[in-house]
């Protein structure tokens, strides 16, 4: 019996090792086939169908949604919806705000383009000497005169602001029911040269751009155009 055992253990055995070195001899003789690509309409089928995935354009229909359920989520939504505003100020000197800093055109253009897309009123404003920097003089000493102010509303996009420019002053001008309190101006400011070393990758703008973001509250003593001839191209 135990020769009968040993022998069939060692014919299985054997037949293992055949079968074994049969199936590596068909694997090492597997063609794997390559894989196909090719543009649709060139007789080849898209590996996105073929894999059972959505079609390009439904991909690109859900990356649509998303960016609208993004949007309809933002910072500058959840800001229009609320009732009760709360305005933040950045005020630095005015010519190197409205003049020698580079980005803040660009980045005010960037705002108002999305705030249009996503159907919300305006939310910021610039301010030429603003007159609550007039009645609290002291508060603002270390600021070059004359002065201005982005005032705005989104406390998310003003706290990226102020780390975008860098040079401003943070001020909270809380929520106060008469806007003329934190709106209004004191005098306008001259036309700054910009600098002859521009390095930004955009354009230049031109002189007066900010001038369409004075709030009422300050066009009695500032100048602004009649027409908001401000585009996404820049001016």
């Amino acid at each position: 019996m135990n020769l009968e055992m040993a022998t069939r253990t060692r014919t299985t055995g054997t037949a293992r090792g055949v079968g074994v070195a049969a199936r590596s001899v068909a694997g090492s003789r597997r063609r794997v086939a390559p894989r196909v690509t090719g543009r649709v309409g060139h007789g080849v089928r898209p590996r996105a169908a073929a894999e059972g995935k959505a079609p390009a354009a439904s991909s690109e229909k859900g990356g649509l949604l998303e960016q609208k359920k993004s949007r309809e989520s933002s910072a500058a939504v959840l800001n229009a919806k609320s009732e009760k505003k709360t305005y933040y100020a950045l005020v630095a000197n005015a010519k190197f705000l409205l003049g020698e800093e580079e980005h803040f055109a660009e980045q005010l253009r960037e705002k108002k383009r999305y705030l249009r897309e996503a159907e919300i009123d305006q939310d910021f404003w610039i301010v030429p000497n603003p007159k609550f920097v007039a009645d609290n003089a002291s508060s603002f000493q270390n600021v070059g005169k004359p002065c201005a102010a982005l005032i705005g509303t989104d406390r998310v996009w003003m706290r990226f602001m102020k780390l975008r420019l860098d040079k401003v002053m943070w001020v909270e001008l809380g929520s106060p029911e008469d806007l003329t309190k934190i709106m209004s101006s004191t005098g306008d400011v001259p036309e700054f040269e910009f600098p002859s070393n521009w390095s930004a990758p955009y354009m230049q703008y031109t002189q007066g751009w900010w001038r369409v973001f004075v709030p009422d509250e300050a066009k009695d003593v500032v100048d602004t155009p009649d027409k908001d001839f401000w585009t996404d191209a820049g001016q």
